[in-house]
Parts: structure tokens; sequence; C-alpha cells
């Protein structure tokens, strides 16, 4: 297996070393300890590259929630109309591979270990996406993928809240960890204002899973609302 040091995945990618942290500690980059440094394997690099490029610069997270909250078929009234109306012309033109990476910054990844009693304590806490979001059969026909046995839970928390959760529940930062946090700002409180994770939203999580079957669900879900929009 051809491994990189996060220094050679930064330059590779034109990236700061901070950013291939968060893509590692988010696991859209495979990589394990060795030494007291990570060494990253090189196609999940090369899938971060086709994620990156080409498709101009990353929305911000407020505009990335209103493009996957309108595709979801939700309204939107934190983006003023003019903003509202570049968002839906990019959306009529874009590929889910496209709305992926634009969408990329959404949300800050963070990973813990935890134990059975803490994940079914954040189960509750969060709003679930990814894997952690196909649980009843409406779902699970949507996106063609049967739920499974987690012991783990991803989902989405305010970034508000993160602080004060981690210290709460003493939860320990590891890269490898099952307990997903995607933390959001208040901006986004809007998208998930009907409860549930947007459905775009929980494509895109999907798609930046390594797992395979996982990833390409995703992708045929985002595609199948971007060409109903």
């Amino acid at each position: 297996m051809s491994e990189l040091s996060t220094g050679e995945v930064a330059e590779r990618l034109g990236i700061s070393l901070r950013r291939v942290q968060e893509f590692v500690e988010s696991q859209q980059l495979d990589a394990r300890m060795v030494g007291g440094r990570y060494l990253v394997e090189a196609q999940s690099v090369a899938r971060i590259g086709q994620l990156t490029r080409g498709v101009g610069r990353a929305w911000s997270p407020g505009t990335a929630w209103a493009a996957l909250a309108t595709l979801s078929g939700q309204p939107v009234d934190w983006l003023a109309a003019a903003q509202m109306s570049r968002v839906r012309h990019r959306l009529r033109r874009a590929s889910a591979d496209e709305v992926q990476g634009l969408a990329r910054f959404r949300a800050a990844v963070h990973r813990f270990d935890a134990s059975d009693d803490v994940v079914i304590e954040m189960r509750n806490r969060m709003v679930a996406t990814g894997l952690s979001a196909i649980d009843g059969e409406e779902s699970q026909d949507r996106f063609g993928l049967a739920s499974a046995p987690q012991r783990g839970v991803d989902g989405y928390l305010a970034t508000d809240d993160l602080a004060r959760t981690v210290a709460e529940l003493h939860l320990i930062a590891d890269p490898r960890g099952e307990l997903i946090v995607r933390a959001v700002k208040s901006v986004a409180a809007g998208a998930f204002a009907a409860g549930d994770t947007p459905l775009a939203a929980v494509a895109v999580d999907l798609m930046d899973s390594l797992d395979s079957r996982a990833a390409s669900a995703g992708r045929r879900t985002l595609e199948g609302l971007l060409r109903a929009y």
C-alpha cells in the first residue's frame, strides 16, 4: 500500500497541514499512526484531489446549507434573494460531485472514542446523518441501503454546544473513533428546522464515506435530487 506523509499530502493537494489533519480526523483521508505521525493512504489522497479540483471556491457554511436545504425541498430564509438566486443557478448546472466539493465546509468534523452509553446519549443530542440516518423503511428505500447495527453514531451538533458536550461526557478525540460529530454554526439552524438532516446533506455525508456502497448510494440520491430540481 502506497502511503504519504501529511507534508507530502499538503504539497500534493495544495492545502495547509491543518486542512490535511481535518481530512484525516473526518476519515475522508485513510491514515494510520506510525511513530507519532500519520501515514496517509495515497488512493484516498487522489480521491480528495478529485473532490476539490475544478469546482471553484467552496461555499461558505451558510451558502452550503442553503443549497442543501433547497435541494431537499425546504424553505431558506437566511440568504438574501440575490445570493439565493445565484445558488439556484449553480445547482441547475451542477453535478453531484460538484455539489459535494462546493459544500465541503458545511461543518467541522470531529471524531471521538466513546463508550456505548455515551454513544446512546449522543444519539439523543445530535441530528443523525450518514448511515445513522438510514433507520426506517422509507429512508432505506430512498438510499437503496439496508440499515445495519452500528456501534457508533454520525450526527450534527451546534458548534456552540460542542465544547460543553465534550466536557460533560469526557469525550476523547480519536481520528478513527466511531462517534462522528459534525459541528455546525448557528447560520445552519434553519436547515434543521424540520428536526431532521436535509436529505441532500445526508446524501453528501454518505458520499464522503470511504465505504464504497455508502458513497455510491449518496451519489445516486444526490443525482436524483439535482435532476428533479
